[in-house]
């Protein structure tokens, strides 16, 4: 079965997903799932959100727990959220190309990762350089490097 949500599966079979999901994280049948979960819950039907689209979605929430109804309100505020497609992420990267040879330096790829969007530590991006620099010359093919995160989800 398609995990995915899609515009032509009907309102109440995508609820029925929501209901299995939900119920699978529902551990005691209180009809509540806490919030540490609900990132879970969201990946588990397709979704994937960043920590930061995660708390800011959880904002609203009162309390350390979420019924169904909330879920549904918040699986639904999540899904309207626009993705960023691979183009959108090379056009990105493109800025920081300045010769157009479809490599940026490893120091320009560090300095993105660590300053701009969700920001990652040095250890992260010291394990992304290590993926992405392939033969170790410190430019990186970034092209094939974002197919590689991609396509890795």
């Amino acid at each position: 079965e398609d995990t995915n949500m899609t515009s032509t599966s009907s309102a109440s079979e995508q609820e029925s997903e929501f209901k299995e999901a939900f119920q699978l994280f529902d551990k005691d049948g209180d009809g509540k799932i806490p919030l540490t979960e609900v990132g879970v819950v969201l990946r588990s039907l397709g979704q994937n959100p960043t920590e930061i689209q995660l708390k800011d979605l959880l904002g609203s929430c009162k309390g350390d727990v979420v019924d169904f109804t909330e879920f549904c309100a918040l699986m639904n505020k999540q899904m309207n959220v626009p993705t960023v497609s691979e183009e959108d992420i090379i056009t990105a990267f493109k800025v920081f190309d300045r010769d157009n040879s479809g490599f940026i330096s490893a120091a320009e790829m560090r300095h993105v990762m660590t300053n701009i969007g969700e920001s990652l530590n040095d250890e992260e991006v010291d394990e992304m350089l290590r993926e992405a620099d392939v033969d170790n010359d410190g430019q990186i093919a970034y092209v094939e490097f974002i197919k590689m995160l991609v396509n890795s989800k």
